[in-house]
């Protein structure tokens, strides 16, 4: 496998924990990456939907010195940006004008705004993210293979699948899932079952040949429905290992 090299860390050989930083105010962006570094986190992926301006944008990235993922959900994708796709790609493109470390697209954006986007990535040499997300529910198992065999034909640096878990079956079925983007990837690659009957995934897809895992920072009556902490993740890793 292949592996991208970010500042400090490595992603392939072991298990990345990613903590996600979601705020409207820079000042809280801030202090959450500070939780997330205290925790014990090797990355963050910082959400930049809820910010209020490019420049805004540019001043909070280049004060994270932690290793970053930069994201920026649409509300059709639950998250937070309110303006057009064209708008959400040029905010994607002033992060890597901003020292983005890896850049996160989804396989659903627009092609020319992807290539955009990518083009962009490749000329800096930032890693690329491409990810494929359902935050709805957990597609048939070979629809989500075909999904992450787009991904692969796209040429990112690094593959994701999160899919939302409904009960225990579909959680298991993102274990097959993990299993055979082994064979379907030669790059890092990160697969999520999301929501409360998904946690499990968090370290078992880790075990299974996961790059990478999101965690929380937060206390768990506080934390997203599904998301583990840096450390209990950590924990189950050290005691299924």
């Amino acid at each position: 496998m292949k592996h991208v090299s970010v500042k400090t860390i490595v992603i392939g050989p072991s298990p990345v924990m990613v903590c996600t930083v979601l705020e409207a105010e820079p000042e809280k962006i801030l202090d959450e990456v500070q939780r997330s570094v205290d925790a014990g986190a090797d990355l963050v992926e910082v959400r930049i939907d809820k910010l209020d301006h490019n420049q805004t944008v540019r001043a909070v990235l280049q004060n994270i010195a932690i290793p970053k993922i930069v994201s920026c959900r649409s509300k059709d994708a639950l998250g937070f940006f309110e303006g057009s796709e064209e708008e959400r790609a040029e905010r994607l493109m002033s992060a890597l004008e901003a020292d983005a470390d890896i850049i996160d697209v989804e396989l659903t954006m627009k092609d020319t705004l992807r290539e955009m986007i990518t083009k962009e990535a490749r000329k800096k040499n930032i890693p690329l993210l491409i990810g494929y997300e359902n935050l709805k529910k957990t597609p048939d198992l070979n629809f989500l293979i075909e999904k992450a065999k787009e991904i692969r034909d796209l040429e990112p640096d690094i593959a994701k699948i999160a899919v939302k878990a409904h009960n225990y079956e579909d959680m298991i079925s993102v274990l097959h899932l993990t299993l055979a983007c082994n064979s379907i990837f030669d790059i890092p690659f990160a697969t999520i079952s999301i929501g409360k009957y998904g946690s499990a995934s968090r370290p078992l897809a880790c075990m299974l040949g996961s790059s990478m895992t999101y965690c929380t920072t937060k206390k768990k009556e506080e934390a997203p429905p599904g998301q583990l902490s840096v450390e209990d993740t950590l924990t189950v890793l050290r005691i299924l290992s």
